[in-house]
């Protein structure tokens, strides 16, 4: 039953509209989700996104793939991208993305992946398609943009931490 599952969802990551269209032909589709996340076939990554658990996965999923699909519009960017491109030497846990909602973290079976907010007007710009085997892509920040965006994501931060500083004190030359 998971081979007929597996020829009709190519990828390692799928969401529920995926899952249910491959589950077509039973009479209780969500029984048949519930049975295969209790058997470990399939892993709830968050509601509605999933993938394919150790014994039943053809490849590795991609935590960057993952990361479009969690929260969208979302692009990849910060320290993630940075260290994607080698930029900084430092490894990166947590998958780190920018979207146009609101800031969100979410911990997850696979990783953490973590979301900060950007202005709508600043979103599009710098944003390249990396595409994978199999027709999956995913989005992720040039490198410029990946700095611009920690940039502006760290602003402030710094001066936050010092005594007496705060906000309005935004004196500069």
């Amino acid at each position: 039953m998971i081979e007929e599952l597996r020829s009709k969802i190519t990828g390692e990551e799928f969401d529920y509209p995926a899952l249910l269209d491959g589950l077509r032909e039973y009479d209780r589709p969500r029984d048949k989700i519930t049975s295969l996340l209790g058997q470990g076939a399939v892993v709830r990554v968050k509601k509605g996104i999933y993938v394919f658990g150790e014994r039943y996965k053809r490849r590795p999923f991609s935590r960057e793939v993952l990361a479009n699909m969690i929260c969208g519009p979302s692009y990849i960017s910060l320290d993630y991208a940075l260290h994607y491109y080698g930029l900084i030497p430092e490894r990166v846990e947590a998958v780190t993305s920018v979207t146009v909602s609101r800031g969100r973290r979410f911990s997850t079976p696979v990783g953490l992946f973590i979301y900060r907010a950007v202005p709508m007007r600043a979103y599009p710009i710098g944003i390249d398609r990396v595409e994978l085997d199999g027709g999956r892509s995913f989005l992720i920040a040039i490198p410029e943009k990946a700095l611009a965006d920690k940039i502006q994501a760290d602003r402030g931060t710094a001066a936050a931490r010092l005594p007496g500083a705060g906000a309005a004190d935004d004196s500069r030359p």
